[in-house]
């Protein structure tokens, strides 16, 4: 675990000690993620839905998949790349592939709640 003698005194850098002593995963929330050309298991395996019953792919992707409601709505589940240049939100990263954290949060993947306590 980093001390303080090992942060410059910045603002950015003091937030940040306190904010990893709070919570072990806040470096993994604090990046913006490289995701164009991607593989991403959104609109594959994981959808947005919003208050009009719209599918997209994820909430920050404004094409429109389709209607939850529509009989056929599972044909549009498919594999798909990243459109964006980042990704900078947990609900997205969480689900490319090459971050393999489906593995730290399990079950809690939505949640991002790891599936153990230790986080070492």
């Amino acid at each position: 675990m980093p001390t303080a003698a090992d942060h410059v005194a910045t603002p950015i850098s003091r937030n940040s000690f306190f904010l990893n002593q709070i919570d072990p995963l806040f470096n993994i929330n604090a990046q913006d993620y490289q995701s164009l050309g991607k593989a991403c298991l959104t609109g594959e395996q994981v959808i947005s839905v919003d208050q009009h019953r719209t599918i997209r792919r994820c909430h920050f992707i404004d094409k429109k998949l389709g209607n939850i409601y529509q009989q056929d709505y599972r044909s549009v589940l498919i594999p798909r790349p990243c459109s964006r240049n980042h990704c900078q939100c947990h609900i997205g990263y969480v689900h490319t592939p090459e971050r393999q954290l489906y593995l730290l949060f399990g079950d809690g993947v939505l949640e991002r709640i790891p599936s153990s306590v230790s986080m070492s």
